[in-house]
């Protein structure tokens, strides 16, 4: 109530001022009576002895006479007669007549009491505010210092920062008074207010989204404000924090979760590794021409790491690339991607190179100066598990981010003379083709791969040719032709400049190798090489002679669950919108037609729609499988109760024996199959599962076989009981550990992949 009153009456103190000057005291003092009672509830107080006031209970009412006294025109202190003399004195303060309705007020002023009144307020500084406003002499007598510089600023995206300098004598003021809101374009909510001896505060959990408007005024001894000073919030915006952001990898200096952080501001957090010691970072104002604030590199020279490799990947990762050092970064990148054997690159290594390469290819002018090196990384990345390639595009989208490198890095090369450009690696070929869009008859590439086992492209592997027929080579894994019509139909205004086709062939898939499940739940994976085609800076969509795609497939399969698909770069999955099987040619490779160039490939179903005979053979599979375990299960608890045959040998091999083939059934019924579950990780652990229980069980049966031996031909043992069996668990149950080990060492990727 306090605040709302000092605000109401310090809207009125630059009228009653300006009729003080222009010697209209009376009118102001009667004005100032009047606004005061019909803007808020007064009594009248008598002084008793002393300080102490005696106060009625009655409130004051503004009566209508008084109301009419400025409404009549004849009236020396009418409203009209007042606004014509501020007006002709320059002040363009006028009165507002939304306080003059006097319809709405009672005939006979409810006083009764004598001439000097005080506001209905508890506390005693209003009582002074009030004299001051209903004597005759206006002015406050004590020259309150204006507000200047007063601002209003955001430290965070939740606060805000009001300060104020005072012009003048601080003695002269007794406190400040702040009034604040948010703006809105509709009704207006209430002020919330403070009080502050101080020239600043700062508001704390406000809306970030929105503006808030803040009044601040300096109030006198006498409590008198002087009028407030409005001032506003800055516009909201998201470019005045770097958001929030995870980065790091734990094989270099661990996870690091940065803050919201404003603009120009240094952020700090503890070493993961070494706490006692803080990494720091930057956050930086954007470009004109991005949206949001980036933040700089990690200041991470006082913490401790894991690998090396991992570390200066990290650190690679973090540095700005320029033209100065954009082949120097190449090199360096290569390098590290090729020290020790590639399969040893982690998700967070494979992370940092595709943000290394990605900033490599914003140096377009170093372009065919930094290729080689660009490739061979590439070609490392391909040669690592296919496990952590899965993990790094899963939580970074750094297959993709790799793959758009690649395309932008081949768009920036300058082709020699001859018109292409060939480049053969390990794991994917390339081939780039100067073509003039006036003679153009169509465009042909394809890639032949002897064996699909082979373990790198040869030299030969791809091959142009100049017409957009269906390559016929039966050795050709992957083909894609260009109609002659694509310039007729492209965004391309001048037909006589040159145009560059580039085409990709990967025979490493795993930057594109997605498992996932369709609305049909039906499961899919990549069963052909992927094909890549486009023409540099040019769209090529939606074409009415379509683009003719011819694709080998790895694993031979029922046509008719064939998808053809095309990589698309926002999902970092396969789309096969614009795509459609054609046929399947003579000599089984299939053909597809797509309406635009891009990374192409065909899927097949895991899961084709089963045969009447396939449904009554799962049936009996699965009734056979939980008949068995039935009569396993009954034969473990058979002997674990008699303890005639617990005690036995035989019975204690043929109790194992049980246990190793109900797991393995329990397995297999479970988690084993592929085509029920769409995790690499749950499909690989069924894998290892099963391969160990199975192991255990043959060398279980093994074991029996060898206590039939040494039942029937040598009668008398040379062992006790007891150390026979501590031998046969050590082998039955011990050596498939050792086997499963190996493999998991030697070839992880083996369990639960494509085959």
């Amino acid at each position: 109530m306090q605040d709302k009153v000092i605000f109401k009456l310090s809207t009125y103190l630059p009228l009653f001022h300006a009729l003080d000057s222009l010697n209209l005291s009376h009118c102001a003092s009667q004005l100032s009576i009047y606004l005061c009672m019909k803007n808020f509830e007064f009594q009248f107080c008598r002084s008793g002895l002393g300080d102490r006031e005696e106060c009625s209970g009655n409130i004051v009412m503004t009566s209508r006479q008084t109301c009419l006294y400025f409404v009549n025109t004849s009236s020396p202190c009418s409203l009209s007669g007042i606004n014509t003399t501020l007006q002709n004195a320059g002040y363009n303060i006028p009165v507002s007549l939304t306080d003059f309705d006097c319809s709405t007020l009672p005939i006979e002023p409810n006083t009764g009491q004598d001439g000097r009144g005080v506001l209905l307020i508890s506390l005693e500084r209003l009582i002074g505010l009030a004299r001051v406003l209903l004597i005759p002499n206006i002015t406050n007598g004590h020259n309150i210092p204006r507000l200047s510089n007063v601002a209003v600023s955001k430290p965070n995206s939740n606060s805000l920062n009001v300060n104020w300098k005072m012009n003048g004598e601080r003695d002269k003021i007794e406190e400040y008074g702040i009034l604040w809101r948010k703006r809105a374009e509709n009704e207006a909510p209430a002020y919330q207010h403070i009080h502050t001896k101080v020239e600043n505060h700062v508001f704390t959990n406000i809306d970030p989204n929105v503006q808030y408007e803040v009044l601040v005024t300096a109030i006198a001894p006498n409590w008198v404000p002087e009028p407030f000073t409005l001032v506003v919030s800055p516009e909201v915006s998201f470019n005045e924090f770097c958001e929030s952001e995870k980065v790091g990898t734990p094989e270099a200096f661990g996870i690091f979760v940065w803050p919201e952080t404003p603009v120009e501001n240094r952020s700090t957090l503890p070493c993961p590794y070494n706490p006692e010691s803080f990494a720091s970072r930057e956050c930086l104002y954007a470009n004109p021409t991005e949206s949001g604030n980036v933040w700089g590199p990690i200041d991470v020279t006082k913490c401790k790491y894991n690998d090396v490799r991992s570390k200066d990947l990290f650190l690679l990762a973090q540095k700005e690339v320029n033209n100065s050092n954009v082949v120097e970064t190449s090199q360096e990148v290569k390098n590290l991607s090729s020290v020790n054997p590639p399969q040893t690159l982690q998700p967070g290594d494979i992370s940092n190179i595709a943000t290394v390469l990605a900033k490599i290819v914003s140096v377009p002018q170093k372009a065919n100066e930094i290729s080689d090196d660009f490739f061979t990384t590439v070609d490392n990345v391909l040669d690592s598990r296919i496990e952590n390639v899965l993990a790094s595009q899963q939580n970074a989208n750094s297959s993709s981010r790799i793959v758009e490198a690649l395309n932008n890095l081949l768009e920036a090369l300058v082709i020699g003379p001859r018109n292409k450009f060939v480049k053969v690696n390990r794991n994917y070929a390339i081939n780039l083709q100067v073509v003039q869009p006036q003679t153009f008859t169509g465009l042909s590439f394809s890639g032949i791969v002897r064996k699909s086992h082979e373990s790198s492209l040869k030299k030969n592997s791809i091959s142009a040719k100049d017409d957009d027929s269906v390559p016929t080579a039966a050795n050709s894994a992957a083909s894609i032709s260009v109609p002659r019509t694509v310039f007729n139909e492209s965004t391309i205004t001048n037909r006589s400049i040159q145009q560059t086709a580039i085409f990709v062939l990967y025979k490493e898939t795993k930057f594109f190798r997605v498992f996932f499940v369709d609305s049909s739940e039906t499961a899919n994976r990549l069963n052909s090489f992927v094909i890549a085609g486009s023409i540099k800076g040019l769209s090529v969509a939606n074409l009415s002679e379509p683009v003719k795609i011819v694709l080998q497939r790895i694993v031979p399969g029922d046509t008719n669950s064939t998808l053809c698909s095309y990589w698309d770069f926002n999902l970092g999955n396969w789309s096969q919108e614009g795509c459609r099987f054609e046929r399947v040619l003579g000599d089984g490779r299939i053909l597809c037609n797509c309406n635009h160039l891009t990374n192409f490939a065909m899927l097949m179903d895991i899961n084709p729609e089963p045969t009447k005979h396939d449904r009554i053979l799962g049936v009996i599979s699965y009734v056979g499988c939980a008949l068995s375990l039935a009569g396993l299960i009954l034969t473990i608890i058979t002997i674990l109760i008699l303890r005639d045959l617990r005690n036995k040998i035989p019975s204690q091999i043929l109790l194992n024996f049980c246990i190793a083939l109900s797991l393995s059934l329990i397995v297999f019924l479970a988690a084993a199959e592929r085509s029920k579950t769409s995790s690499l990780a749950g499909c690989r652990t069924a894998a290892i599962a099963l391969h160990y229980f199975l192991l255990a069980t043959f060398l279980w049966m093994a074991i029996e076989a060898f206590n039939m031996y040494l039942a029937f031909v040598k009668v008398f043992p040379n062992s006790s009981p007891s150390k026979f069996m501590l031998k046969c668990c050590l082998i039955a149950w011990g050596l498939p550990v050792i086997i499963v080990a190996i493999t998991m060492i030697a070839a992880l990727d083996k369990y639960g992949d494509d085959t």
